[in-house]
């Protein structure tokens, strides 16, 4: 019975917030007609607020869902971790109108992005 009763917090927590649903990145856009799970074991993914690859995790404050229009810059504290590693960090993400369905994530000090593709935006 507390299977089933955390199992569906977990799952109501997933639409609380009907802005987060909408976000659905990938790394890879290749991966993006996979089963979530599957998605992990080839790619990074990101739902607006988690990073999540096999053995790796990482959780921001929510960002805001990019509409592409102009120059987004969005700054979000957050942490990363990794069996027996954990490291804070602060990420920052940028979109631009002349790349819908990408966002870029900066989250060290390299100047070097990793691109997100949606896969909402590369399914239309």
């Amino acid at each position: 019975m507390r299977k089933v009763i955390c199992t569906a917090a977990i799952v109501s927590l997933g639409f609380a917030n009907p802005l987060l649903a909408e976000l659905d990145f990938v790394t890879d856009p290749a991966v993006c007609d996979l089963e979530l799970f599957e998605r992990q074991e080839r790619a990074m993914t990101f739902d607006g607020s988690d990073f999540w690859e096999i053995e790796y995790h990482c959780e921001v404050e929510p960002i805001t869902p990019p509409d592409w229009t102009s120059d987004q810059t969005q700054i979000r504290a957050g942490y990363c971790e990794e069996p027996g590693y954990l490291y804070p960090g602060v990420f920052v993400f940028r979109s631009h109108p002349g790349e819908p369905g990408k966002l870029y994530v900066y989250q060290d000090e390299s100047g070097e992005a990793v691109i997100y593709h949606s896969c909402k935006i590369n399914a239309d």
